[in-house]
């Protein structure tokens, strides 16, 4: 071995720990777009970052690159700008989109539907992508020049951030002209109030009496202001008892109450 391989070989664990130790690489994009949920959480590209991956992804970054801040509404965004200033890059605000009810379009086109879960993925129809995925499909769905509308339906959960990604993704297809809609809540499932032949009240098999009714379903309208109420009576019980129930239900603001078809007789 000579002296040479000796030399090298003592400096390769040198050589070693300083390529661990450094920043990592940042690409060069013409600008750095950071989305802010309420929380405070960072993503970038739909991904949220920890403090210490953000302030790496700045300090690597040329300080030229600016820096978009798109923030939620209700979201603090004065730390993240203090973190752009302290890296030497120049910051500014612009707000997230927000879910507002849809309005019908005026197009040659149908629009175009496309759901987003609350689950991170994306359908249209009965087909469900990754945004991977629906970006290969809406390449190939307008690879005939034909631009159509396109109505964004959101869940009640679904984040910001995805909602401003998939905006974000559509535009540089060249879909430009999109509704933002806010899917309705689902519908909360019926109480069925049953009512045995001797006017027994019964819920879930639990038993109560007409006050105790009145509470409970107090409190499940408080929660659910849409929530309906089906009674299952029995066929031989004192129209009365059923009177006594459907009393119950309107005088906690339940108009939605339904008469089972064919209770046990």
């Amino acid at each position: 071995m000579t002296r040479f391989t000796l030399i090298a070989l003592a400096l390769l664990p040198l050589f070693t720990l300083q390529a661990e130790d450094r920043p990592p690489v940042a690409p060069d994009p013409a600008q750095l777009t950071f989305d802010l949920a309420p929380d405070g959480t960072v993503s970038r590209n739909g991904q949220p970052l920890a403090e210490k991956a953000l302030a790496d992804l700045l300090a690597a970054t040329p300080k030229e690159v600016p820096v978009l801040i798109r923030a939620a509404d209700g979201a603090n965004a004065s730390r993240l700008q203090a973190l752009a200033r302290e890296t030497g890059h120049r910051a500014s605000l612009a707000a997230l989109p927000q879910i507002k009810p849809g309005k019908p379009l005026d197009n040659a086109h149908p629009p175009l539907d496309i759901l987003l879960q609350a689950d991170g993925y994306i359908a249209i129809g009965s087909e469900t992508f990754t945004p991977e995925g629906l970006q290969s499909r809406l390449i190939s769905m307008t690879a005939d020049g034909a631009l159509q509308p396109v109505r964004l339906r959101a869940q009640p959960e679904t984040p910001a951030n995805q909602i401003a990604m998939i905006t974000d993704l559509l535009r540089t297809i060249g879909l430009t002209d999109i509704a933002i809609i806010a899917e309705g809540a689902a519908q909360p499932a019926p109480i069925v109030v049953d009512i045995a032949f001797d006017g027994i009240i019964s819920i879930a098999g639990k038993a109560f009496e007409i006050p105790a009714l009145t509470t409970y379903l107090q409190g499940a309208v408080q929660g659910n202001p849409g929530q309906n109420v089906v009674i299952s009576a029995h066929g031989n019980t004192r129209v009365q008892n059923v009177l006594n129930v459907i009393n119950a239900c309107k005088g906690v603001g339940i108009a939605d109450v339904r008469l089972k078809p064919g209770a046990a007789q």
